[in-house]
């Protein structure tokens, strides 16, 4: 390694203090890439609109590194001086409604259409001021013709351009992460004729090929990148997300007074959990489950349509909200379960996916029920593991033949062998290791 430690840029904008699940994998090769002879240098975002925060995570960051911190601003003070005009010119009739509640509600529907429209108008995404903001400013932070490496993680998309433009002007080594598919991306629903997806994909083509390596969260993504893209094989490298030994070592199992089955995550377009609740309904109705003896307990947020969805059904008699919990907090929750729930959704696409929480699942030792197509990446990972089954979303007798025989082994107080070594190599610390391989690799070749 020699005396001097290796430096890596990271440009990330998921980062703590903000929450989300998205945010975990950047901290822990924060946390870790020290012991493997690399310094990381953070460069992510100040002052955010971002509406999740999770201080705690904070706590991870090791204290010798450098932070630096970029407010993303910019546009949202463009669309609030929008918003503040656009009300002078209606105040006159604005004014005269009485009910506050009613007045908050519409400037919220306004604010919500002020993000539909900075979404629409900026390219690839509504961050790229931030990442605009980032390259004009970055050099008064750091002497970028020392650092050895770069790494960028996605989305947003446009923290990779970022990536390409230190690449360009100082021919630096280059990582770009994608947490998720771009132009490829379940959620996306791009009319591949559309010319905002054609800008993108040329945009995401000129990336992959630029970097020096792209790495993804499973080996169907990977496969997905080099087909699509015509990539070299070993250009696309595969490092999954994982879950950090240390965040279990509080975590001790604790009986339940009832067969508790607990999804940890956000409920959304095509993650719903309406073919799950079916099938707990069926099992109630046929009397093969006490209604008295289950709690499905659903931790974090959920789209407003769905959640009525949810509670339309008669399913509601047993079901639990709890909103968005401190990354540990939602650990310690998950930990109580019986049986853990985890739905990809039903489309083609999915199949790339591994939900971030499906690593912290495995170390958890509690079997799983997924819901996900036939030959998914996350099917593969738990005939791996051996630590749960993997259904598809319009299979509902299987779902109900899985969660009865848990059920029974609930009531007959079955506890489930749990070896850890089988899921060792998922571990952020290992992982973390694989990444800087990665660099090391690149730099011998500089």
């Amino acid at each position: 390694m020699g005396d001097r430690m290796k430096k890596v840029l990271i440009a990330v904008y998921f980062f703590p203090p903000l929450g989300w699940s998205g945010v975990q994998r950047t901290l822990k090769f924060v946390k870790y890439l020290q012991e493997f002879g690399w310094e990381p240098i953070v460069v992510t975002v100040g002052e955010s609109r971002f509406f999740i925060k999770d201080h705690s995570l904070g706590k991870e960051i090791p204290a010798n590194i450098s932070v630096i911190r970029i407010d993303d601003i910019m546009l949202k003070r463009y669309t609030d001086k929008m918003l503040d005009e656009l009300m002078n010119f209606v105040h006159a009739s604005f004014d005269i409604v009485d009910d506050e509640t009613i007045k908050n509600a519409y400037i919220a529907h306004i604010e919500s259409f002020m993000t539909q429209l900075r979404t629409a108008l900026f390219f690839p995404d509504d961050k790229m001021a931030w990442a605009n903001a980032v390259i004009d400013q970055l050099e008064h932070y750091v002497d970028l013709s020392d650092i050895d490496m770069i790494f960028t993680t996605g989305k947003p998309w446009s923290t990779h351009i970022i990536g390409y433009d230190i690449k360009k002007r100082y021919n630096k080594a280059w990582v770009a992460d994608f947490r998720d598919e771009w132009t490829n991306n379940v959620y996306a629903e791009y009319d591949t004729n559309d010319i905002r997806y054609k800008m993108e994909y040329a945009l995401e083509k000129k990336i992959v090929n630029y970097a020096d390596i792209i790495v993804t969260t499973s080996s169907v993504s990977s496969d997905n990148y080099r087909n699509i893209f015509d990539l070299p094989y070993n250009k696309v490298r595969t490092i999954t997300n994982g879950y950090d030994e240390e965040d279990f070592k509080d975590i001790e199992p604790v009986p339940t007074d009832k067969f508790t089955i607990v999804h940890n995550g956000a409920f959304y377009s095509v993650r719903t959990p309406y073919n799950f609740l079916k099938a707990v309904n069926n099992l109630i109705d046929k009397g093969k489950i006490d209604i008295n003896n289950i709690n499905v307990h659903f931790i974090g947020t959920c789209e407003d349509r769905i959640k009525a969805e949810i509670e339309n059904m008669s399913a509601n008699n047993y079901i639990s909200w709890t909103s968005y919990l401190s990354h540990l907090e939602s650990i310690k929750e998950a930990s109580k379960a019986n049986l853990l729930l985890l739905i990809t959704g039903e489309k083609e696409k999915v199949k790339a996916m591994i939900p971030g929480k499906t690593f912290e699942y495995l170390r958890m030792g509690i079997p799983i029920l997924s819901i996900s197509p036939k030959g998914s990446a996350v099917a593969d990972i738990l005939e791996e593991t051996q630590r749960g089954y993997n259904v598809e979303n319009n299979d509902i007798e299987t779902m109900e033949k899985i969660i009865y025989d848990y059920y029974c082994s609930w009531l007959n107080n079955v506890r489930f062998d749990y070896n850890k070594e089988v899921i060792s190599k998922y571990e952020r610390r290992k992982l973390t290791k694989d990444l800087a391989n990665i660099f090391d690799e690149l730099s011998h070749k500089k």
